[in-house]
């Protein structure tokens, strides 16, 4: 019978998000206590069933320069207890946990804790009959230009049973509630023969082709684009096989007029009521309620930004972080920080 070997867990994305959070008596933010918690809860599940390895998928934290100090302690504690639970730990890089070229990275500490390995680079490991791959965020000339040609290639010439990794993929859905794909990626059929391949990255669990590739989604639900998505963990079993399990963090559930709920589905869930009253999803107990007067979505792809066009790269990150602060605010902060 096929024994459960590598414990997988993707896109954490720490962050004292202000949407849908509150500051707990410890004095920290309810949805980075949500992750830590469930990272607990996947910790007890390794331990139940005697699992040997971990791999983080990359984007421990969400934000690179301006890591909260609290929020960073506090996940250094929570891994470091984590990882004990196993024989060793291995932490791709994913594009949030790059500092820059000289600068390191954001979870460089965490090899401190001893039998943890930060991967920066495309790695062998031989953690089950047939080895495994390791491939990390790849990048040209900044953090958020991906080297596609580069992951690609270690797609394509791995022997390796099992392929982990933390890149974009052509044709996944990004966002679904947006209708938004990225057009540049790795092609999912730029492959060796892997039994398995667990992709970090995209936070929207999906299946990309006929076998055993998948983005993982997110550990705990990030954003609103995940609509109705459940967090989880991966795991791989000593012949190269995978599941995938659900965990019961909070979830983003939309409700639009005429969608059918109950108040199983709202309760501990963040709501986002969209052209109706609130009060339903309160009375339903849940965990936290957006009213928003309508939504349009427009269909569009990714698009890497150059680094030169600082009023562009402001605007990008003021959209993708519009639940934190004032969108005119933040981008006249991201010119400023970038020089512009």
């Amino acid at each position: 019978m096929p024994k459960p070997t590598i414990l997988v867990i993707g896109d954490t994305h720490l962050h004292p998000h202000q949407q849908f959070s509150r500051i707990g008596p410890d004095g920290m933010n309810s949805r980075v206590s949500i992750v830590l918690d469930q990272l607990r809860k996947a910790g007890q599940w390794a331990r139940e069933h005697q699992v040997p390895y971990f791999v983080h998928l990359g984007d421990v934290f969400h934000t690179r320069d301006f890591v909260s100090y609290r929020v960073w302690n506090a996940a250094f504690d929570a891994f470091r207890l984590f990882c004990s639970n196993f024989r060793q730990s291995y932490f791709l890089v994913g594009n949030h946990d790059i500092l820059g070229e000289r600068a390191g990275y954001t979870i460089d500490a965490f090899a401190a804790t001893p039998n943890v390995f930060i991967i920066s680079r495309v790695t062998d490991v031989p953690l089950i009959p047939g080895g495994v791959r390791f491939v990390p965020w790849l990048w040209r000339d900044r953090p958020t230009n991906p080297d596609i040609p580069a992951m690609e290639e270690a797609f394509v010439h791995s022997s390796a049973k099992v392929i982990l990794a933390h890149c974009p993929v052509k044709g996944a859905m990004l966002n679904p509630l947006a209708k938004q794909v990225f057009e540049e990626g790795v092609s999912v059929g730029c492959r060796g023969n892997p039994e398995s391949v667990l992709i970090g990255h995209c936070h929207i669990r999906q299946q990309l082709g006929d076998y055993d590739v998948w983005h993982l989604g997110s550990f705990c639900p990030v954003t609103a684009a995940e609509d109705r998505q459940a967090g989880g963990f991966g795991v791989i079993y000593d012949d190269g096989s995978c599941q995938i399990i659900d965990n019961d963090a909070p979830m983003f559930i939309s409700v639009r007029p005429g969608d059918a709920v109950t108040d199983a589905d709202l309760k501990g869930n963040y709501v986002r009521v969209i052209g109706q009253d609130s009060k339903m999803a309160e009375r339903a107990g849940a965990l936290g309620v957006v009213e928003i007067e309508s939504e349009q979505a427009k269909p569009q792809a990714i698009e890497w930004l150059r680094f030169d066009d600082i009023q562009a790269m402001a605007d990008a990150y003021a959209v993708e972080n519009h639940g934190d602060l004032d969108v005119e605010t933040l981008k006249a902060l991201g010119k400023e920080l970038l020089g512009g």
